[in-house]
């Protein structure tokens, strides 16, 4: 048989080709495994690992396999099929990898700048993304730690679209996971903004909700037969429409931190006015005798 280059190029193509697809099936065959752990909390948020089986009888020491430097942070890595997907830091990059579960290799990775300095209260857990991705319809949503949200191809790792960081960035950084629901992912994205509802495939903002979100990550359920996203503000929880972010209901519940920063600045005005006081009466001739 003669083989021409034309032919070998189209021979390369074609096996590329062919090794994607069937990597494409194993990841759409995989959104739907029970053993999956596509997202904050697994499949259903909710913490639970219905689907693993204890064995009979546990080993009294566990083997390593294989050990991967990834970087630094603190999202979950999620495990689809046979792919375990990692987002951390890596210098002043955001990484996302995908690995091989059975052995570790790197299937690639994909960066971009994420300069980010946290507040000193935060400093010491590092500028590492603290929010786990989500996988949705063969693709992976990220929140970085600036506010920056991002879309990537879970087969190639191509970066489909992206959000910037907003121009201050979140104090202790942004730590919310984003959920999945039909063709949207939902997120407060940025510097504790509103939850905001992304088109999945384009980035689109298809709805914007009302009030500064907190360190809580939106879940989806359905309440007397109405599909929401139920989430928690600097102020209430709140229930929304997922179609159109619609205010369904809100029970008031401050954040810890709005109502940490509310005390302090009322100690600190009070303790201005008190100051001020003193100081009008000590130059209207009031005197303090020490014995």
């Amino acid at each position: 048989m003669n083989w021409t280059w034309a032919s070998m190029q189209k021979s390369r193509q074609w096996f590329f080709a062919a090794a994607t697809l069937i990597m494409s099936i194993t990841v759409a065959f995989a959104q739907s495994s029970p053993q999956d752990y596509p997202q904050w909390r697994g499949p259903m948020r909710d913490g639970a690992a219905s689907a693993f089986a204890a064995p009979k009888a546990w080993p009294e020491k566990l083997t390593r396999h294989w050990k991967v430097e990834v970087g630094e942070g603190y999202a979950t890595p999620l495990v689809i099929g046979q792919i375990v997907y990692c987002f951390a830091l890596r210098g002043d990059n955001e990484v996302m990898s995908a690995l091989k579960v059975a052995t570790g290799k790197i299937l690639w990775q994909t960066a971009y700048p994420a300069p980010y300095k946290p507040g000193s209260p935060a400093a010491a857990h590092g500028a590492g993304p603290k929010s786990t991705p989500l996988f949705h319809h063969g693709k992976l949503y990220t929140l970085g730690i600036s506010g920056i949200v991002s879309a990537f191809d879970a087969v190639t790792g191509k970066l489909i679209w992206q959000k910037p960081a907003p121009p201050e960035h979140p104090f202790f950084g942004a730590a919310v996971s984003p959920v999945g629901d039909h063709d949207l992912v939902i997120v407060h994205p940025g510097n504790y903004g509103p939850l905001t509802a992304f088109d999945e495939k384009t980035g689109e903002v298809r709805w914007t909700a009302e009030g500064e979100g907190s360190f809580a990550s939106p879940i989806i359920v359905e309440l007397s037969g109405v599909r929401q996203v139920v989430t928690m503000t600097q102020q209430s929880v709140v229930g929304l429409a997922v179609n159109d972010g619609k205010l369904l209901w809100q029970y008031p519940w401050m954040s810890r931190d709005v109502e940490h920063d509310a005390q302090r600045d009322h100690a600190h005005l009070a303790w201005r006015d008190n100051h001020r006081r003193g100081t009008e009466d000590a130059g209207g001739g009031a005197q303090t005798n020490a014995a």
